[in-house]
């Protein structure tokens, strides 16, 4: 065992989290739509959306729950860049939606806010919004997943998201958030299937995908513990190459990095579709086992200024023959100590 500001092994855990699929989880089923993500773009009357999705209280435990990340699943392999990116969760007012959007919301909650900002999706895979705030559903009403867009374009072949023909929906068109617009169509039954990431507030949220080694697998990042004070907290990797070396990041900001704006695609670098999405404050080299797993242990210190710290963390992993680079990356790891 080796000890520096971490203490580092060999071993694996399971996520401490759940996902709930609405309506189904059936990621290659279902016509592509444009909202609430748009349009290929960059001009057009879908570039700058809001959307409202009806989810029914059936599909979340009655018990009530803490809703980390919304997911939704896309057409195509590629990435949108978003002039401002809005998510909002919010108990519905009512079991149906109507066409005007404050109507359908009690209680609205602002979970993530970005500017200038990319959101990454892969053909028939739930990919992630990236949500920052965690929001508590009473288990009683029906919820709302609320999004508004501005100025969105989309890098790939097929711009839209999955959808349901189950799910109600109502959105609006050329929405300008300096003079927004009350009402917008529907409500229709084409709704974007989500897929609603569970856990206690204190747990941390998985971010976005890995990308591929030469077998076609990505290597997985999973965690044990709690992210609180004079506790400790394990960062895993899960399936990487056996045998052989990866680099156990953490940092604290995912939205820029020396100069680059982040998540960054290292296709530059010779691996297309790698996605890093956080600076790197300490950065520690370590060798995987021959299961190709790793696991980093953080002591977190006791005293109070430790909680509200976000807690970044991502692996680098060395994969010959995936790519000109030779390496593949975890998804990100977001948290903050409590």
């Amino acid at each position: 065992m080796r000890q520096l500001t971490f203490v580092v092994c060999c071993a694996s855990a399971a996520l401490a989290q759940t996902t709930v699929h609405v309506p189904d989880s059936a990621t290659n089923l279902g016509p592509i739509n444009t909202a609430p993500l748009g349009a290929q773009g960059p001009a057009g009357g879908w570039q700058n959306l809001r959307t409202q999705i009806l989810v029914p209280r059936s599909f979340l435990p009655a018990a009530g729950s803490t809703i980390r990340d919304v997911a939704l699943v896309g057409g195509s392999d590629g990435h949108y860049t978003y002039g401002l990116f809005e998510l909002r969760l919010a108990h519905a007012t009512s079991s149906t939606l109507t066409a005007t959007f404050a109507t359908n919301v009690a209680g609205e909650q602002l979970v993530s806010r970005r500017q200038n900002t990319r959101v990454d999706v892969r053909r028939d895979a739930w990919s992630s919004l990236g949500q920052q705030v965690p929001f508590t559903h009473d288990g009683v009403r029906d919820l709302v997943v609320d999004i508004v867009i501005q100025g969105a374009a989309f890098q790939g072949l097929t711009a839209g998201t999955r959808r349901s023909s189950t799910l109600e929906t109502v959105y609006a068109l050329d929405y300008d958030i300096g003079n927004p617009s009350a009402t917008g169509f529907g409500p229709f039954l084409a709704g974007a299937k989500l897929a609603l990431t569970l856990g206690a507030a204190t747990e941390p949220t998985v971010v976005g995908l890995g990308c591929p080694k030469a077998d076609g697998r990505s290597p997985a990042i999973g965690y044990g513990g709690r992210l609180a004070r004079a506790t400790s907290f394990t960062v895993n990797l899960l399936d990487a190459t056996p045998n052989s070396a990866a680099l156990f990041a953490l940092g604290s900001n995912d939205q820029s990095f020396g100069g680059y704006t982040l998540p960054l695609d290292l296709a530059a670098f010779g691996a297309r579709g790698c996605l890093w999405r956080t600076d790197i404050a300490l950065g520690l080299p370590w060798p995987t086992d021959t299961l190709g797993n790793a696991q980093v242990v953080l002591p977190i210190p006791g005293n109070a200024s430790m909680v509200g710290r976000r807690v970044l963390t991502q692996w680098f992993a060395v994969a010959p023959l995936a790519n000109s680079l030779g390496a593949s990356v975890s998804p990100l790891l977001a948290g903050t100590i409590q």
